[in-house]
């Protein structure tokens, strides 16, 4: 059974694929997955933290990423580029989420 937690990385991660597509802003973005099936097995206000500020916090996050990348940072794939946002905004801006051992 997945995890609350994971539910909501997931559904952010989707907010990420759209966002890098389509342009749409967090705010619209959050509503429309908060209204998608399994959306009550996540942690709402996780999900919207994660979302929020990872496409806040986008550019900065890119600097960090892309001198450790094997590639240009516009040769990742959207789902990759997500990955690697959503993984480091929650390193940096999550240290109240224990690790799980």
């Amino acid at each position: 059974m997945k995890s609350a937690r994971r539910r909501s990385r997931e559904l952010a991660l989707q907010g990420l694929y759209a966002w890098q597509l389509a342009g749409d802003n967090a705010a619209d973005l959050q509503s429309q997955l908060a209204e998608s099936k399994g959306f009550g097995k996540a942690d709402a206000e996780y999900f919207a933290r994660l979302l929020r500020g990872t496409i806040a916090h986008a550019e900065a996050l890119e600097r960090l990423i892309a001198p450790v990348l094997d590639r240009k940072l516009k040769e990742l794939s959207p789902v990759e580029r997500g990955i690697l946002l959503l993984a480091v905004f929650e390193l940096q801006n999550a240290p109240d989420i224990p690790y799980r051992w």
